[in-house]
């Protein structure tokens, strides 16, 4: 059962956020302690409008990953990157951490960055991600 990185569709808005909201709570949680005051500020714009708005943009570029076969597919990632350079979004499944999700992400947002002319991307990243970013350079 491969991966598949795509462009994002209007249509994967819905799952995009479960998958979003579903990262940043479990697979981020050595950064957010489960503190609610954090969590809110963290999901307060992770909602299906927000993310089909994300997608829809023509300054963003938004590539998924898939798993599965035919009917059983499933969006285990996704990224986002903007034409000023800055990835906005690189989230994996937890359950899909460590499996090269997020490094075939990264390598489709930094080919649509070339394609924009961009020499350098910028990001704000959890510190339990960080390793992760830093590895990839």
């Amino acid at each position: 059962m491969g991966i598949d990185i795509r462009q994002a569709r209007p249509s994967d808005a819905t799952d995009a956020c479960d998958l979003l909201r579903r990262s940043i709570e479990q697979g981020c949680e050595q950064d957010h302690g489960g503190r609610p005051e954090i969590l809110e500020a963290w999901l307060g714009n992770k909602t299906p409008q927000n993310v089909l708005g994300w997608f829809s943009s023509p300054s963003n570029y938004a590539v998924v990953a898939e798993m599965g076969d035919g009917e059983g597919r499933a969006l285990v990632g996704l990224a986002l990157v903007n034409q000023a350079g800055k990835l906005a979004l690189c989230y994996v499944r937890p359950d899909q951490i460590k499996n090269g999700v997020g490094r075939l992400l990264l390598d489709a947002i930094e080919a649509q960055a070339r394609v924009w002319n961009i020499s350098k991307l910028h990001m704000h990243a959890p510190g339990s991600s960080s390793a992760f970013f830093e590895r990839l350079g």
